[in-house]
């Protein structure tokens, strides 16, 4: 078996030292982001919506009790994941397993049924949940690996988590960026190999989906395809980009051989930041920061 440090690694780092008191942690949120190859957090202080921490591990056990041993650890060697006592916990989980219902058609009793036609056949037994996009009219069913569910239970026993989907919390950030527009435009979040697309105008949501990415070149066709379906223009319109890439990537350079008006998307501006975050790319974790909009 490979060793723990093999198994993950902590990519990033950043804490505001100035203002994070161990004393507080009654007072701050606690925001975290399960992926299958990737494990976040943050920490906000909600009194003045101040971000104190952001922490990014990778790891290469994707998936069941693997998945699970990884998490454990991630957990059992970190001096604050594992305090019972936060103002609010609110988990993310990075799946396809959703779909997207509006409003006047959802039925809370019936969560399984919408994800059997409109999302993949999960091979681990799960817990469905929802959040209502109030916004948008319409509500984000998605399922949570029973083990995972279990997992974060046993942790906070005394404190209710609240369990959300990758895609609310980007769909909430994309209206409450300082970058929105009234115009139709289109706003892609790149992780790791997922594309999530979102066309919205007038603050209304008129597309949202998430494609699995095997080739670079896939980016680019996977645009192109939801451009044309909502008669887009690809010399006209407004894309905006988050995700976790570098501006000088390769990804990047090619979607300018494509699109006209396509520009990185900014830090969420509804969080103060000290200036130790400037380590941090504006288009970086913006997912995991919006779970601060998700209540």
């Amino acid at each position: 078996m490979k060793t723990t440090e093999e198994q993950f690694q902590r990519v990033k780092r950043v804490k505001d030292n100035a203002h994070f008191n161990v004393d507080n942690l009654h007072h701050y949120n606690l925001y975290i982001q399960v992926g299958s190859c990737d494990f976040q957090l943050a920490v906000v202080d909600p009194r003045d919506s101040r971000c104190l921490l952001i922490e990014d591990f990778r790891h290469t056990l994707s998936f069941g009790n693997d998945h699970l041993f990884v998490l454990d650890r991630i957990f059992d060697g970190h001096h604050l994941l594992k305090a019972g006592f936060w103002n609010h916990i609110r988990v993310s989980v990075k799946n396809r397993r959703f779909s997207l219902v509006p409003t006047s058609l959802f039925l809370k009793d019936h969560l399984a049924e919408y994800l059997v036609t409109n999302a993949p056949r999960n091979a681990v037994k799960e817990t469905y949940h929802y959040y209502k996009q109030e916004q948008f009219k319409a509500a984000n069913v998605f399922g949570v690996d029973n083990y995972l569910t279990e997992f974060i239970g046993s942790i906070y026993q005394n404190r209710q988590v609240h369990y959300l989907h990758q895609g609310s919390s980007f769909l909430e950030g994309i209206l409450k960026s300082k970058d929105h527009t009234a115009a139709k435009g289109m706003y892609l979040l790149f992780d790791e190999n997922t594309l999530h697309v979102a066309v919205c105008q007038n603050k209304q949501l008129e597309y949202y989906n998430q494609f699995p990415i095997r080739k670079e070149e896939e980016y680019i066709r996977y645009i192109v395809m939801v451009m044309r379906k909502l008669n887009m223009s690809q010399d006209k319109s407004k894309v905006l980009v988050w995700g976790d890439f570098q501006a000088d990537s390769s990804t990047f350079k090619n979607l300018y051989k494509y699109l006209r008006h396509v520009s990185f998307g900014g830090k969420p501006d509804y969080l103060e930041y000290n200036f130790m975050f400037d380590e941090v790319a504006d288009h970086q974790y913006f997912d995991l920061l919006s779970l601060h909009l998700c209540d």
